[in-house]
């Protein structure tokens, strides 16, 4: 998969032709970098909201769903996934997380448990945990290099704010980030998931990614899960009440 935007920055700052070669950078450096390409801190905080329309492709499987997932700030985010008319939701609005899934008969809302809730928290981040990653409370340290898939990467480990892990791949010529190794702990075992990000485009004169594959760690392209996104839409109008956990009896996690 190429990702866009690297010839760009490739042309003008010359092929990089292996992780030996690429100029000493420190950790600070290479998250400015990102950021620069990413469109530029102002663009980046300008971002209220980011609405993305695609499908989900699962391996093996002869079946789409619809998928639609809406970032705001501060903090919240909701994805609806569409499958023969019925749709499993799941939302956080900075403090509750909750879930439906009327695909497992479950059609009433639900809060889930504290560790469903971190992945939440960091899909609900509008920009990405490199972006501003001080304020957020979060740490990051340089790894070194690593190519991946024959691109040159720095690979970045960022300590979250509430515990978890990534391992972040970011392209030496692009700037963007191209893995996460998320690691989350969950009844407290460890959990790995692999995220692959590509075909940036630019939503509000800031790059996103419009397509993610994921799985577990070391998962080949074909089994994991592809989300598309054929369209996506920045700072859009959005309803408090999309995030909430809606009104009526509490569910309790299950």
């Amino acid at each position: 998969m190429r990702w866009l935007h690297t010839l760009l920055v490739a042309g003008a700052l010359g092929t990089v032709s292996s992780a030996a070669e690429l100029p000493p950078l420190t950790v600070e450096e290479i998250v400015a970098r990102h950021v620069e390409a990413r469109g530029g801190l102002e663009k980046l905080r300008a971002l209220r909201s980011l609405r993305r329309d695609g499908h989900l492709v699962l391996p093996g499987m002869k079946l789409e769903m619809t998928v639609r997932e809406i970032r705001a700030r501060p903090g919240r985010v909701r994805t609806e996934s569409t499958l023969h008319g019925l749709t499993s939701i799941d939302a956080y609005d900075g403090r509750t997380a909750w879930k439906v899934r009327p695909l497992r008969g479950r059609k009433d809302p639900e809060r889930v448990s504290s560790d469903e809730t971190k992945a939440l928290m960091l899909s609900a981040d509008v920009e990405g945990p490199l972006v501003d990653f001080k304020s957020k409370g979060h740490k990051v340290v340089l790894l070194g290099v690593e190519e991946l898939d024959g691109t040159p990467c720095y690979k970045i480990r960022v300590d979250l704010k509430w515990g978890d892990q990534l391992i972040t791949y970011v392209d030496s010529d692009s700037f963007m980030v191209l893995r996460e190794l998320q690691r989350m702990v969950v009844r407290g075992a460890e959990q790995f998931t692999e995220v692959d990000y590509g075909d940036y485009e630019q939503v509000a004169g800031v790059f996103v990614p419009t397509v993610e594959e994921s799985g577990p760690r070391g998962s080949p392209s074909s089994e994991k899960a592809k989300v598309v996104y054929d369209r996506a839409e920045g700072n859009v109008a959005v309803n408090d009440s999309l995030f909430a956990f809606p009104e009526g009896p509490a569910q309790g996690p299950r």
